[in-house]
């Protein structure tokens, strides 16, 4: 059996930015100076925090996980072996998973967006013909389903849409 540990929060947004910037690595304070968005700096500062949580409270205590890019981009875990990680986050959500194998995660929050368009971009022909076979009022929530496990296997894989 594979071991994988997921937690997730949803964003309150009394706490002020300041509230997290503290119990952030130096590595993370400065990555995070590459972003201009008010709502991606909190969802990163959130994403590493929520990272370092699960971490802690799910590796041994001798363990020293760092993070590093891949050449591709991807985030991993350094210095500890046989651990994977994925994060996600949007519409003020943030989620986070640790596995024994290679994992992704994908988390969507209900907003507004052209669902049948990035279907028909995004979606093979029988995942477009399942779309069209939900009810009308289900379509975008069909949808969302559909592409956060989908975003999640090719997070898994290490590959993109």
């Amino acid at each position: 059996m594979i071991k994988a540990h997921v937690l997730w929060l949803r964003d309150d947004p009394a706490l002020p930015l300041e509230h997290f910037l503290p119990r952030l690595s130096a590595a993370d304070r400065a990555e995070l100076k590459r972003f201009r968005d008010p709502c991606r700096i909190r969802s990163f500062a959130q994403s590493r925090l929520l990272l370092q949580h699960l971490l802690a409270s799910s590796l041994p205590s001798h363990a020293t996980p760092m993070l590093e890019r891949t050449a591709s981009g991807r985030l991993a875990l350094a210095g500890v072996h046989g651990w994977h990680i994925s994060l996600s986050h949007g519409s003020g959500l943030v989620a986070a998973i640790l596995s024994e194998a290679g994992c992704g995660i994908d988390i969507e929050g209900p907003r507004k967006m052209a669902w049948k368009k990035i279907a028909n971009r995004y979606f093979s022909t029988g995942e477009q013909n399942w779309l069209a076979q939900q009810e009308a009022e289900a379509g975008p929530q069909a949808f969302l389903r559909l592409w956060t496990l989908k975003e999640a296997a090719v997070k898994a894989m290490g590959k993109g849409l």
